[in-house]
C-alpha cells in the first residue's frame, strides 16, 4: 500500500468521526504552489548554486588547460594473399567483433608498456631515473604543503602525503614510476571507434600539444608494428617448424634408400623373380602395412606439430581436423551471430546491461564448447594412432604368418617392398611440407598491417577543455539542482501544520484561529500571555483570542458550549496558556468564566499565574478528595478577572479522579455557577485523561502547534478522542510566526494578520 493511500484511508478514518467534510484538493498544476515552494526554499536552492558556481569558477581558473591531439587509423580486411583469394576480391570488411578486439588491443596494459618505452617517459640512466623520482616527490609535498599545517604527521604519512623513508631500490622505483607512467598515460588516451566507420581515432590529452601530438602519433605508429609484427611472427614459427620436419625428413628418405640397396644387395634382389600366391598375399598385406604406417606417421606428425603449438601457446583453430568438423563450423556460426548480435546492441545498450552481460556469456559458453571439441579431435588423432598401430601389429602378425609359409627369397622380397613403400610415403610427406613452406615464405613476403594511418595527430591551437566561464556555468546548474533536490527533499520529510487550510482539507475540522507566539520581549515582561492581553486587547494575540471564543460559542448556537475542554496531541502546545487567554478575553466580555487545571499528572496552571497577596493555594484535589468545599477551592485572579481552581501536585491516580461521580458533580456546579468553564485537559496521546474528560464537556478545543506537530501525529490524537466520545469541536495553531507565515507564502487567506497591523495595538 503506498504512502497516499494509506494517507486517504487514514483521513477517512478520522474524518467520519466529524461533520465537516475534509476539502477536496485541486486537480492540474498548481503553478502556485510551485513559486510558494520555490519562494520557502529559496534560500537553500540558492545558497547550494552560489556555492557551486563559486566552486566550479574557482576550479576552472586554476586549473591547467589540457590539449588533445588525434590521429585516425583505417582498420583494412584480414586477408590471405594465397589462400583467401575470394575475400581479397570482394574487400570484405571486418566484423564488428574485430573492431572491438583492436580497441582492446590497443589499451591493453602490454602495449602501453611498449608506447611508455618507445616515448621514454621512464628513463632507463639510473641517475635521471632517481632524479625524476625525486622531483615527483618534491611536487608532491608541495602540492600537500598548504594541508600538512593543519593534519597530523600520522595521518599524512598513512594517506601517501608525506614520505618518512628513503626512495627504494632502483628496480622497484622503475617498476613503481612504471605503474605511474602507464596510470596516467591510460587515463590521457582514449580510444574509439568513429561511428560505425572502420575508423579508430586515437586521442591524446596532455599539458603541452606537442607532447600531445607525439603520443596519439606513437600509439597509432606501433599499433601498425604490432599489427604486421604479430602475424609475421606467427607465420615464422610455423616456417621453422616446417623446415625442421622437412630437414628430419630427407634424412629418413636418405636412410631408406640406402638401406633398400643395401637389402637388395644382401638378398640379391637386383632382378625381379615369380612371386608365390602366399608371396601375392604378402605383397597386398604390405602395401596395407605401409598405408598404415604412412597414415600413422602422418597422424603422429600431426600430433607433434599440435603439442608444438601448444607449447608455444597458439590457437588451434586452424588445424585442417578442426576445420572440417560440422560441429566446430557450427559453433563458429554461432559465435559470429553473437558478436554481431553484441556489436549491435553495444550501439545501444552500455556494457553492463543484461542482454550484452547475456550474450557475453553465451559466447564464453560457446568458446568453451569449442575448446572442449578441440581436444576431443586431438583425443581423436592419438586413438586413430592407436587403433593404426594396432593395425599395424595385425598385418605385421599376418604377414609372419605367411612369412613363415614361404622360403627366404619371398620374404626378402616382401621386406624389399615394405622398404620401397616406407619410402614413397616419406617422399610424398616431404613433398607437401615443401610446398606448405614455399606458401608461408611468400605469405611472410607479402604480409602487411591490417591497418593504415589516414590522418597523423597534429599540434592542436586550442585546449580541449572547458572554458573556465563553463565550469562556473556547470557548477551553478548541478549544484542547483542538487540544492532544488534537497528543498523538495526538506519539503516531503517536513509534515508540519501551518495553515487553517491545511487543517480542514486533511481532517475536516474547522480552524477557528491562528494564535501568534508572543516576542520575547513581550514573554519577558509578562507571566503569562493573558496578562499580555489583559494589557493589551486590541493586539494580534487578543484577536486570535477573540477568533476562538467567537467560533466556540458560535459552533452551536441553539446550545452554546459552557464547558469547553483545551487539548492538544502532545505537550507543550500551549494548553494551559490558551486556557487563561481564552478565560481572560471572555471575562473581558463580561462573562463569569473560571479556568480549571484537570491536567492531574502534570499541572502547570499555577505556574503561569502572578502571585497575589494573601491568596489561596491551590487545593482543587482537597476538594475532589471530599475535604474542602467548592468555594474554599476556587481562587480569583484580579489582573485577569477570572476565577481559577488550580492544583497544585500532581496524582497517584488521576484516571480513576477524571472518572469520578464527584469530578461530573463539580463540573455541573461549575456549569451552574459560570457562563463558562475552561478546562486545562492532559495531552490526548499517551494518556486517557483527555478522551474520558472529552465525554463530559460541551465542547473540545483542539490544539496544534504550528509547523512542529506532524499531520500523522495529529491523526492518531483525532481519532483517539473520536473512539472515546469525545467530539472535538474545532481547532487552533497556536505559537504562529506572522511573519514567516506572510513572507514564505504559508498563509493564504490565513495572511490578512500582517496586512491589518494597523488595526492592532500591540
Amino acid at each position: 500500500m503506498t504512502d497516499s493511500m494509506r494517507r486517504e484511508e487514514d483521513r477517512a478514518a478520522v474524518s467520519k468521526y466529524y461533520d465537516v467534510e475534509p476539502l477536496e484538493a485541486g486537480s492540474g498544476t498548481d503553478f502556485r504552489g510551485i513559486l510558494t515552494f520555490l519562494r520557502r526554499r529559496a534560500r537553500l536552492i540558492l545558497g547550494c548554486a552560489i556555492l557551486g558556481t563559486v566552486i566550479g569558477g574557482l576550479y576552472g581558473y586554476t586549473r591547467e588547460p589540457t590539449y588533445s591531439a588525434t590521429a585516425l587509423l583505417l582498420l583494412e580486411p584480414q586477408s590471405n594473399p594465397l589462400t583467401d583469394l575470394e575475400a581479397l576480391a570482394s574487400g570484405a570488411a571486418p566484423n564488428a567483433s574485430y573492431v572491438e578486439t583492436q580497441l582492446r588491443l590497443a589499451k591493453s596494459p602490454s602495449f602501453l608498456e611498449r608506447v611508455v618505452d618507445r616515448l621514454k617517459l621512464v628513463p632507463e640512466d639510473p641517475e635521471e631515473l632517481r632524479r625524476m623520482a625525486e622531483a615527483e616527490a618534491a611536487a608532491a609535498r608541495a602540492r600537500s604543503g598548504w594541508i600538512a599545517r593543519f593534519l597530523p604527521s600520522d595521518w599524512l604519512l598513512a594517506t601517501g602525503l608525506a614520505r618518512d623513508k628513503p626512495l627504494p631500490p632502483l628496480d622497484e622505483l622503475r617498476q613503481e614510476l612504471m605503474r605511474a607512467r602507464l596510470e596516467e598515460f591510460s587515463k590521457a588516451l582514449r580510444v574509439r571507434q568513429e561511428g560505425r566507420s572502420l575508423i579508430l581515432s586515437v586521442s591524446y590529452s596532455a599539458e603541452d600539444p606537442d607532447e600531445a601530438a607525439r603520443a596519439a602519433n606513437a600509439v597509432a605508429e606501433l599499433f601498425l608494428e604490432q599489427q604486421s609484427g604479430d602475424r609475421i611472427a606467427s607465420l615464422q614459427a610455423s616456417n621453422e617448424w616446417l623446415k625442421q620436419r622437412l630437414s628430419e625428413l630427407r634424412d629418413t628418405i636418405r636412410s631408406t634408400e640406402n638401406a633398400i640397396e643395401e637389402y637388395r644387395a644382401r638378398h640379391d634382389l637386383l632382378q625381379s623373380q615369380s612371386i608365390a600366391p602366399e608371396t601375392e598375399q604378402a605383397q597386398t598385406l604390405t602395401r596395407m602395412l605401409v598405408a598404415a604406417r604412412a597414415e600413422r606417421r602422418e597422424k603422429e606428425s600431426r600430433i607433434r606439430y599440435v603439442q608444438s603449438l601448444v607449447r608455444r601457446g597458439e590457437s588451434l583453430n586452424a588445424l585442417s581436423e578442426v576445420l572440417e568438423s560440422p560441429y566446430m563450423q557450427s559453433l563458429w556460426e554461432q559465435e559470429r551471430g553473437l558478436a554481431m548480435q553484441e556489436a549491435e546492441l553495444l550501439s545501444t545498450y552500455g556494457p553492463k546491461h543484461p542482454t550484452i552481460m547475456r550474450l557475453r556469456e553465451e559466447q564464453r559458453k560457446l568458446r568453451e564448447q569449442q575448446q572442449r571439441e578441440i581436444r576431443r579431435i586431438i583425443e581423436n588423432l592419438g586413438n586413430e594412432v592407436a587403433v593404426l598401430r594396432e593395425r599395424e601389429r595385425s598385418i605385421e602378425a599376418d604377414i609372419a604368418e605367411l612369412m613363415s609359409k614361404n622360403n627366404e627369397a619371398a620374404r626378402a622380397a616382401i621386406k624389399l617392398r615394405e622398404l620401397e613403400r616406407e619410402l614413397e610415403a616419406n617422399r610424398k610427406l616431404h613433398d607437401q611440407f615443401a610446398q606448405k613452406q614455399k606458401e608461408i615464405e611468400a605469405q611472410v613476403k607479402l604480409t602487411k598491417p591490417n591497418a593504415r594511418i589516414v590522418a597523423r595527430a597534429e599540434p592542436p591551437a586550442r585546449p580541449s577543455t572547458l572554458p573556465p566561464p563553463l565550469f562556473a556555468l556547470l557548477g551553478f546548474l548541478g549544484a542547483g539542482s542538487f540544492g532544488l533536490g534537497l528543498a523538495l527533499l526538506r519539503e516531503r520529510l517536513d509534515s508540519g501544520l501551518r495553515t487553517a487550510r491545511e487543517i480542514e482539507a486533511l481532517f475536516g475540522l474547522p480552524c477557528f484561529a491562528l494564535v501568534p507566539e508572543l516576542p520575547a520581549k513581550m514573554v519577558r515582561r509578562f507571566p503569562s500571555p493573558a496578562y499580555y492581553l489583559a494589557a493589551k486587547p486590541l493586539s494580534v494575540y487578543a484577536e486570535a483570542m477573540r477568533a476562538l471564543a467567537t467560533s466556540l460559542r458560535a459552533s452551536d448556537i441553539d446550545h452554546p458550549p459552557r464547558i469547553i475542554q483545551v487539548t492538544s496531541s502532545l505537550p507543550s502546545e500551549g494548553k494551559t496558556t490558551t486556557v487563561l487567554s481564552l478565560a481572560t478575553l471572555l471575562a473581558s466580555e463580561g462573562h463569569n468564566v473560571i479556568a480549571v487545571d484537570l491536567d492531574l499528572r502534570h499541572p502547570s496552571l499555577v505556574r503561569q499565574l502572578r502571585p497575589q497577596p494573601g491568596a489561596k493555594p491551590p487545593r482543587l484535589v482537597e476538594h475532589l478528595m471530599g475535604s474542602l468545599p467548592l468555594e474554599e477551592a476556587i481562587t480569583h485572579d484580579p489582573l485577569l478577572k477570572i476565577d481559577l481552581l488550580p492544583t497544585q501536585k500532581s496524582l497517584t491516580n488521576p484516571g480513576a479522579v477524571i472518572a469520578s461521580r464527584r469530578l461530573r458533580d463539580m463540573l455541573e456546579e461549575l456549569a451552574r455557577i459560570y457562563d463558562f468553564v475552561i478546562l486545562d485537559s492532559t495531552p490526548t496521546l499517551g494518556v486517557t485523561d483527555a478522551r474520558r474528560l472529552g465525554e463530559l464537556a460541551d465542547a473540545v478545543l483542539f490544539l496544534i502547534r504550528w509547523e512542529e506537530t506532524d499531520a500523522d501525529v495529529v491523526e492518531g490524537a483525532l481519532e483517539e478522542m473520536a473512539k472515546g466520545g469525545g467530539k472535538v469541536t474545532g481547532a487552533a495553531l497556536t505559537m504562529v510566526d506572522l511573519v514567516k507565515l506572510a513572507r514564505y507564502g504559508y498563509g493564504g487567506r490565513d495572511s490578512y494578520y500582517n496586512k491589518y497591523q494597523r488595526y492592532y495595538v500591540d
